[in-house]
Formats: structure tokens, C-alpha cells, sequence
């Protein structure tokens, strides 16, 4: 069942991919600021950050690899709600085969106003093709541009409406912060991304783990 977003909520987007018996995830969350007009659910959320993204994430995919949607918690609220699916864009990539080694990941360095480790973020873009790497290792520029356009997608991603435009809630990114020392920091709003020109690596996602499904 889908629940309308109320000021003050955090709504988190898992962004699922595979390749072979391996899964990779994605994850972003955002707060929501404010709320007006009529309804906008989660459900709505799911599909206005899919939609955005998911045909700059196949850009960068072999047709070995899939893109399989876009689950949407918010995580704020107790009980947490069942995640929302929205797998409409759903399909392989458009890359020529063969891919690089499964855990091998482009990287997107997310910044906020604070400085240290904890202050900072990471995503690592799963699946690249072999077309997507340079003779000297590293993304090639095309490959560095279109991760520049998903993060500026995700990053400049500030309203959210719902299906008949009759509502619309007022969001901003943010980065978590885990437990562990005390007291834990309240997110942080995301304030830039910077493309890493390196290959980073995921060693989950590689050939000698156990086998990841994807929910969706």
C-alpha cells in the first residue's frame, strides 16, 4: 500500500542492477522539505528517481547486464513501510559485450559543507562494458560524462509530483551517517559530487562472492 509523503520525511531510493547470478545496489535518500497541493505518495517517488536515471545507467551497461528498478522506502517512518517498486524502465544495457570485471565500478564522491571521511559518500556504478575503459585503465571520458549526468540528475532532483501534477513535494539530498560514535550527526545535506577519473572496486559484486539476487 502506497503512503503520502509529509514534511519531515526520509525517503531512501535503492537502484538495483545484475549481471549473471550477481546483484548490484545503489542507494540515495533524500528529505522531504515540504508538501503542497494533493497527495504525493512513495510511490511517486519511485518512479520520478527512476525515470530520471535509468536511461543514463544503461548508457553505461553491456546488454549482458540489466537494469532492474528503482525500490522506494521511507525509512523515517515506524513501523517502516513496505519498500514501493517501480520497474517500468527495467531492461539490459546498450553496450557492447564483454564487460570488465564484475568488480570494477565507476565512482561518484559525494561532498557536503563538513569536512572528514564521515562527511562524505560513495557510489559505485556497477557492470561497466570494456568499451568503457581507456588503453591506460582508466573510464574513458564519455563513460566520466555520463556519470557527471547522473549525478547532476540525482543531486539537482528537488520536486517531486505526482502522476496528474496536482501535487508536489519539495525534497533535498542528504547523506546518512552511521552509528558508532557519539552523539551519531544528523544527515547532512549533499552540497556538490565530484567524477573520480579511477576505477574503484566492489568486491561483493565479484565472481569469487556468493550470489546476490536482486528484490526486483
Amino acid at each position: 500500500m502506497t503512503i503520502a509523503l509529509q514534511m519531515g520525511d526520509q525517503i531512501q531510493a535503492r537502484i538495483w542492477f545484475t549481471q549473471a547470478e550477481q546483484a548490484a545496489v545503489c542507494t540515495f535518500t533524500w528529505s522531504v522539505l515540504s508538501v503542497s497541493g494533493l497527495s504525493v505518495s512513495d510511490n511517486d517517488a519511485a518512479r520520478v528517481i527512476d525515470t530520471a536515471v535509468a536511461t543514463l545507467f544503461k548508457s553505461i551497461m553491456s546488454t549482458d547486464s540489466s537494469y532492474r528498478g528503482t525500490q522506494l522506502t521511507v525509512i523515517s517512518r515506524t513501523p517502516r513501510p513496505v519498500a514501493q517498486s517501480y520497474v517500468t524502465n527495467q531492461g539490459p544495457g546498450v553496450e557492447a559485450p564483454p564487460d570488465l570485471p564484475r568488480q570494477t565500478a565507476g565512482l561518484i564522491s559525494w561532498q557536503t559543507a563538513f569536512a572528514g571521511r564521515r562527511f562524505r559518500g560513495r557510489t559505485y556504478t556497477p557492470f561497466p562494458a570494456t568499451g568503457n575503459n581507456q588503453t591506460d585503465g582508466i573510464p574513458t571520458s564519455s563513460y566520466q560524462t555520463v556519470l557527471g549526468n547522473i549525478a547532476n540528475a540525482l543531486f539537482n532532483l528537488n520536486t517531486i509530483s505526482n502522476v496528474g501534477s496536482t501535487g508536489s513535494a519539495l525534497v533535498q539530498m542528504i547523506l546518512l551517517h552511521r552509528a558508532g560514535k557519539s552523539p551519531t550527526p544528523q544527515p547532512s545535506p549533499v552540497s556538490g559530487y565530484i567524477i573520480r577519473a579511477k576505477w574503484a572496486t566492489q568486491r561483493r559484486r565479484g565472481s569469487y562472492g556468493r550470489a546476490n539476487g536482486s528484490p526486483i
